[in-house]
């Protein structure tokens, strides 16, 4: 295909083929990201940490090709605004040949954009088959995008990324660990302050009503699921008969999930006196 003065419709017609393509490609493989990012929050949140970590992998390639979809988008949309251009001047300017050359490079790395080899034909003619294998073969003086090169190159994920990507997704699709870190800490301090004053006070502790978190693990002593790799999707269910720590009538402007101190105050007299008459 020559660059004439009448290739403008074809020219534009070939990129507007490569954009449709690039188009449902990414919305193909952006459902494929989206669904693996479930299933890996999945797997976090039931324990299967390095199951999760594994997957890391595909996803960062997935997300990656997303990345390449999008920048070979941005540059024909650059060709395309500058083709009058390109179509009168043989002078190739850094912007429009770090465009070109990105295109070129793609078309040979890019399988499931067979459209591109078009593309390297067209401008083979336009600027010879010198500069289009310099740009294909990153020979000295190639002028293709960094971000180009460097995302279709990938090979391995380092350990690092693929870590940082699984805390993100616990971050994002997980319970926040702040969060919960500073309800269970808060309930877990009232039951030991209650068991507290009941041993001072008779010298035994009511652990059928106040149990404390080593009781449930035999060494634990610390509020249970403050890591976000070990967190049920829902906060356990109360087996206790009487939920000291919640109450349904609470005013508006107190948080749900604060503790009802009155009313532990009044269980903890109830208490005392019930121990008393047993003596």
């Amino acid at each position: 295909m020559m660059f004439g003065c009448n290739s403008s419709s074809s020219s534009k017609k070939l990129i507007k083929q490569i954009q449709c393509r690039l188009k449902v490609l990414k919305n193909k493989r952006c459902s494929i990201v989206r669904l693996l990012r479930n299933d890996i929050a999945e797997l976090i949140k039931i324990g299967n940490e390095e199951i999760a970590f594994n997957w890391a992998e595909q996803l960062f390639k997935d997300e990656n090709t997303v990345a390449v979809y999008e920048l070979l988008d941005s540059f024909c949309e650059f060709i395309l605004m500058n083709l009058s251009f390109i179509l009168k001047c043989k002078d190739c300017p850094n912007d429009i040949n770090e465009a070109v050359s990105s295109l070129i490079f793609a078309s040979s790395r890019c399988g499931d954009l067979p459209e591109l080899y078009g593309i390297r034909k067209l401008f083979e003619d336009r600027y010879g088959k010198k500069f289009v294998m310099a740009a294909a073969e990153l020979f000295p003086g190639n002028l293709v995008n960094h971000k180009i090169k460097e995302r279709l190159n990938l090979k391995l994920v380092a350990d690092d990324i693929k870590q940082q990507l699984v805390d993100e997704i616990a971050k994002d699709y997980c319970h926040r660990t702040e969060i919960l870190a500073i309800e269970y800490a808060s309930e877990y301090n009232v039951f030991n302050w209650l068991n507290e004053q009941i041993l001072v006070t008779t010298g035994k502790a009511k652990e059928s009503y106040f149990p404390s978190t080593s009781c449930l693990t035999g060494k634990r002593k610390a509020p249970p699921y403050l890591t976000v790799m070990t967190m049920p999707p829902e906060r356990p269910t109360e087996t206790r008969p009487d939920n000291i720590l919640r109450c349904n009538s609470l005013p508006p402007h107190v948080h749900p999930k604060l503790p009802d101190y009155d009313r532990i105050a009044a269980k903890f007299m109830a208490l005392k006196k019930e121990l008393r008459g047993d003596q």
